[in-house]
């Protein structure tokens, strides 16, 4: 037996190729039934058998090196093909619409890389080079528009104070600049520190509008008396737009820093200051500062402030409505002259209050009567130690508190439960920041909050992300808190009150991709009974 072939033509691109294809023929009938079966073939058949073996084998052979040939000129097509698609795209990008667009459409386009704030830091000056490289028309497009060239946000502000002029001269002079330092460490050097006061002028006593400054904590105070000075005696159109100021801590802080007579007061070189962070030193006790209209004020109280120190301050900003405190390690004792006793001063505007470390010393001699919303960062306390009380004397007093905003990881869940405890019932919100609800399950397992209801008037909760895990502790905690409103109604019922049996609360959820309604539909619906929905933010 011999394997025929025939020969066939490939025409590609003016090219012929021909090549042969072994014609396969069946095996041959005498030897067939021996395919079925184990039994000895006959010594006849066994010589050729082995002598047809080989025609195969050189068929495939022949069959490989076609392939091979059709697979070398299919490569040399493919590469042809991603040059002629290559050149399609070059052709295409010459006549793009983008090679012609406006100066304007090209600065709307590049503020999508950018937060809204336009507040510029490492890494997005670094995406702003690459998009001034796309081509000279976004180069000069970028560089001329103003708006890229008025916040900036730095790492060390002592070795690019030049730099930062510069950027911010390209912004022009008549737009207010955004300016926040993280640090400012000059070189270890003996002669360098004699230029801070040049890079200061540099910076501040310039013609330049300012809108917002954040200075670091660990300024020289030389550095920092050095600016205050060019608030009180520098040109005023440099900070009559200043809405946001954050100055470092000071010991200096017992007079404002210039006494002649033509100095300006705190309020009168900023008069439009709406922000203000303040690191208050040990020694103060006396508010240097007063200001009619700051409504946002931030305290760090981290050096052991003297209780005298933050209460002056308050009585010296009287329309502050959102107020932060972070106070000392737990353990520390706060300075304070003994003669405050009892004392307690009435902050009437104040609507938001956040609480972060220890203030307990602070917050006794405060009165917020009108408080809308209280967050709480860390509270890693004891909830049966004196340092808690002044905490849930706060909630007792504040009748208007609407929601309550919980850093949850942070937390020990005795001490969260105390605040849920004793919590007015006009809290309708609660926000948890943190992984899971350990904090229901102390209400559930420990026997000091066992029989506590927890916020009566509760209408909303906010969660960070579902879990399916979630479900077992949600509907023990709320088939328990049911029973427990339903026991209410009965007792209220036979003594002629009719109240309502409470309010549907609704959990929403920043993140619920892991709900899947087709599996969870009967933990839902047991929830849906007990009152309780769940959905999602967006």
């Amino acid at each position: 037996m011999s394997i025929s072939s025939s020969t066939q033509s490939v025409y590609t691109n003016n090219v012929v190729i021909r090549f042969s294809i072994p014609n396969y023929r069946p095996i041959e009938s005498e030897f067939t039934p021996f395919l079925s079966n184990n039994d000895p073939p006959p010594d006849d058949l066994i010589k050729p058998a082995r002598a047809r073996a080989g025609h195969p084998n050189i068929a495939r052979q022949t069959i490989a090196a076609q392939i091979d040939m059709l697979n070398q000129r299919l490569a040399q097509l493919q590469q042809l093909s991603t040059q002629f698609a290559d050149q399609e795209d070059s052709y295409l990008s010459i006549a793009s619409l983008s090679r012609r667009f406006p100066s304007e459409l090209i600065v709307e386009v590049a503020k999508w890389c950018f937060k809204d704030d336009g507040v510029m830091d490492e890494q997005d000056r670094l995406t702003f080079m690459h998009l001034r490289c796309v081509s000279r028309r976004w180069r000069e497009a970028l560089l001329s528009a103003h708006c890229f060239w008025r916040g900036l946000h730095v790492r060390n502000g002592w070795p690019v104070a030049k730099a930062i002029c510069s950027w911010f001269d390209r912004g022009g002079p008549d737009w207010p600049v955004v300016l926040r330092i993280d640090e400012w460490d000059p070189p270890q050097a003996n002669d360098l520190p004699y230029e801070t006061p040049g890079r200061l002028t540099l910076l501040f006593k310039s013609q330049r509008q300012w809108k917002e400054i954040k200075l670091p904590e660990n300024m020289d105070p030389h550095c920092v008396r050095h600016i205050l000075e060019s608030l009180s005696d520098g040109p005023l159109q440099s900070w009559e737009n200043c809405v946001m100021l954050r100055l470092p801590s000071w010991e200096g802080w017992v007079a404002w820093p210039s006494l002649r007579r033509r100095s300006r007061t705190f309020a009168q070189a900023l008069p439009n200051l709406q922000t203000l962070e303040l690191t208050l030193a040990k020694s103060s006790v006396k508010s240097p500062i007063s200001h009619p209209t700051v409504s946002d004020l931030r305290v760090d109280l981290s050096h052991i402030v003297a209780v005298e120190g933050l209460l002056s301050l308050l009585t010296t900003l009287p329309n502050v409505q959102k107020l932060s405190l972070v106070g000392t390690r737990l353990g520390r004792s706060v300075a304070s002259s003994g003669s405050l006793g009892r004392r307690q001063i009435e902050l009437p505007n104040v609507r938001y209050l956040q609480l972060t470390a220890s203030v307990a010393d602070y917050i006794r001699h405060i009165l917020l009567p009108n408080l809308d919303t209280l967050k709480i960062v860390t509270a890693n306390q004891n909830p049966m130690s004196s340092t808690l009380v002044p905490l849930l004397n706060l909630l007792h007093n504040s009748l208007l508190l609407r929601t309550i905003d919980l850093e949850e990881s942070e937390f020990s869940a005795p001490c969260v439960a105390s605040v849920l405890k004793h919590a007015p019932k006009s809290v309708e919100e609660l926000r948890v920041a943190g992984p899971g609800w350990y904090i229901f399950k102390v209400f559930l397992d420990d026997a000091q909050f066992g029989d506590e209801d927890v916020l009566a008037g509760l209408k909303r909760i906010y969660h960070p992300c579902f879990d399916p895990a979630d479900f077992d502790i949600l509907i023990r905690f709320f088939s328990k808190r049911k029973t427990r409103l339903d026991g209410n109604v009965c007792l209220e019922a036979a003594q002629g009150d009719k109240k309502g049996t409470g309010q549907i609360i609704s959990i929403i959820y920043e993140d619920i991709s892991k709900l899947d309604t087709s599996i969870c539909a009967e933990q839902v619906e047991k929830l849906r009974c007990l009152g309780v929905t769940l959905s999602s933010s967006s």
